[in-house]
């Protein structure tokens, strides 16, 4: 991968004031070790990932005492560092271990450990789903008479990486019966849940935080359908089914592209 641009938590380290260089971001035979399975089970929640290993090195090109100040605050911060590469891709590290040159205070090496080895899409895509119909009219219990052109069912969402992601689904608005299927592989999840206005209902199939959850609580019951919904690499379509007396589109589905 050619970088071209590259920040550390918001400090960008290809610019007047400072040249780093990184490796070791792509290493997929030496350092990466995954073993998520796309069925129920333990397995899936305690999939592990081995740390990706990365060296960070450089200097401050101005020599100025406010860009050393700022660069330490920085790798002198405890936890989790977001580092943004090419404006594109984002992954979280942390530094592990910190030198600088004998001769040359501004010359810095750096060790820094990415506990999820991914490179994950900068920017998110969503696709917004249900049937609504252009004109009509909506009433009564448990039936409605709606009229016009019905759009909204499908959609699809491109998984621009070179590994599987996984989908956020959320659900908002009075409906039940909810349904929400790949079309592209065939994966889909069912929820038996009835929800009021109110109510949020989110499905998370990433492997960190896979689950059902209603109103930020976790509760796996409501799935009755087995296994989970994964996106390989390239165009991934999705169908929602529901019903409700609502004219609304009550899905959203998130993707976040994802590298190795």
């Amino acid at each position: 991968m050619i970088i071209s641009s590259m920040s550390l938590d918001g400090l960008d380290l290809m610019s007047r004031d400072y040249y780093f260089h990184l490796s070791g971001l792509q290493d997929i035979n030496k350092d990466v070790v995954t073993s998520d399975l796309t069925v129920d089970g333990e397995a899936w929640g305690r999939s592990k990932n081995k740390p990706k290993t990365l060296v960070l090195d450089g200097c401050i090109t101005t020599y100025t005492a406010a860009a050393e100040w700022a660069l330490n605050r920085v790798l002198g911060r405890n936890g989790l560092k977001k580092l943004v590469i090419n404006n594109k891709y984002q992954c979280q590290v942390e530094v592990t271990s910190r030198g600088s040159n004998a001769d040359n205070s501004h010359i810095v090496t750096c060790q820094l450990t990415m506990p999820d080895p991914y490179l994950y899409a900068l920017n998110s895509q969503s696709i917004q789903l249900g049937v609504t119909y252009s004109t009509g009219v909506i009433f009564g219990a448990d039936k409605g008479v709606v009229f016009g052109v019905a759009a909204g069912e499908s959609g699809t969402l491109t998984n621009e990486g070179n590994a599987d992601t996984y989908p956020v689904i959320t659900v908002i608005g009075t409906c039940s019966g909810i349904s929400v299927k790949n079309v592209t592989t065939g994966e889909q999840i069912s929820v038996s849940a009835v929800l009021d206005d109110s109510d949020t209902l989110v499905i998370d199939c990433r492997p960190a935080t896979c689950g059902v959850y209603i109103n930020g609580k976790p509760d796996i019951a409501l799935k009755t359908s087995p296994g989970w919904i994964h996106c390989p690499l390239g165009d991934n379509q999705f169908s929602f089914s529901r019903s409700s007396l609502q004219n609304k589109k009550h899905c959203t589905v998130e993707l976040q592209s994802r590298w190795i």
